[in-house]
């Protein structure tokens, strides 16, 4: 089984996504952050499998949580799910070391998918 840390300053955000990743019998949420930097300090204490991470939150903003994390475990792999497409920030999330990102809009089964191959 992989373990999933969500970050997402959604309440609501995070529940949906744990309700869905719930409904697998190969993925086990194992923890939850509201900003990102609980975000980075549950991944270190944690090392999940893969951290599910939003770019747009407050205390640390996903990119600059997406750096901070890679530096101390750069094994570690995240997910950027995020509401809007905008490519810059996409695209310095993923030259932080993100695997790759989903939209919040996506189909639940893409999300699902985005989450297992980011666990390889």
């Amino acid at each position: 089984m992989k373990t999933v840390l969500l970050a997402d300053d959604h309440a609501l955000v995070r529940a949906g996504l744990a309700s869905l990743i719930d409904t697998t019998e190969d993925l086990l949420i194992i923890g939850e952050a509201a900003n990102g930097e609980d975000a980075v300090r549950l991944a270190v204490d944690l090392l999940p499998d893969v951290v599910v991470m939003d770019l747009s939150m407050p205390v640390m903003d996903g990119g600059t949580a997406i750096r901070l994390l890679l530096h101390t475990r750069p094994w570690m792999r995240v997910v950027v799910l995020t509401s809007n497409y905008d490519e810059e920030r996409i695209g310095e999330a993923v030259a932080a070391g993100a695997v790759g990102y989903v939209l919040k809009d996506a189909d639940p089964d893409r999300v699902l998918d985005a989450i297992r191959a980011a666990c390889g």
